[in-house]
């Protein structure tokens, strides 16, 4: 009841203006008072419905309303089960279609959409150790960029833009970011891209399609002059290991 109640009185004020202040926090604090009802709600009917069975000094009228209200909380506790189904079908469509059934496996739309990362991406977490820094392009929230850390989980200069923007309640630190990556994937200066890439400690650079769209004019030349080839499907995509 805490997690419900807290943010009417207190909450973070993000970016998000007008009346969309509370909507993080009640977005982070009331789903998990949704989980922890739903688990108090089985216990306290369970005991309810025992407890007016095996409390001798209770009266017969009081242990039938106890019953009632058990009985009837116990029908509402079910009723909320219905969910799942019009949640699947809302999101998935008629699920009992074989082409309509979504894997669990996070990384399945990297494989299906993105080939040659998901041949990338796969070597990397067969043969990298370690949490080192590797540098891929960033890009706007709920898009296809950041692909290669979220499946590889090594961590990256800049995420999704405005959840980076989110947490840090400003820009200029992540403005400054996507200039210095787009400085490392674009200039024809090599003093400067190695100075950023000790800046940032990055131990990898990864160079595929999505890279490719976001700088069109990416200097494959000099990046794998300051780099090591470790890995290439051909001339789009390939990473690089850098000192």
């Amino acid at each position: 009841m805490g997690l419900v109640f807290l943010p009417e009185v207190i909450y973070v004020k993000d970016i998000y203006g007008g009346d969309y202040y509370r909507a993080n926090t009640m977005f982070k604090l009331t789903y998990q008072a949704f989980i922890l009802f739903g688990v108090c709600m089985a216990y306290i009917i369970t005991r309810a419905l025992a407890g007016a069975s095996i409390r001798p000094h209770m009266s017969v009228a009081r242990r039938r309303v106890v019953r009632l209200i058990s009985a009837a909380a116990l029908v509402c506790l079910l009723l909320t089960g219905g969910y799942i189904f019009k949640a699947c079908s809302s999101w998935f469509g008629n699920v009992l279609r074989p082409e309509n059934r979504v894997s669990t496996d996070a990384s399945v739309f990297v494989s299906e959409s993105f080939l040659s990362d998901f041949e990338a991406i796969s070597w990397l977490n067969t043969h990298v150790s370690g949490t080192p820094t590797i540098l891929e392009a960033p890009g706007d929230s709920y898009s296809d960029y950041e692909r290669v850390s979220v499946a590889t989980g090594l961590p990256t200069v800049a995420g999704w833009y405005v959840h980076e923007w989110l947490w840090r309640s400003d820009t200029v630190e992540l403005n400054q970011r996507l200039a210095d990556i787009e400085t490392i994937y674009t200039s024809t200066d090599a003093a400067a891209v190695k100075a950023l890439i000790e800046k940032y400690n990055i131990a990898y650079i990864y160079i595929g399609r999505l890279e490719r769209e976001k700088y069109p004019s990416l200097n494959d030349t000099l990046l794998q002059s300051i780099g090591e080839t470790v890995y290439s499907n051909g001339a789009d995509t390939y990473i690089l290991k850098v000192q």
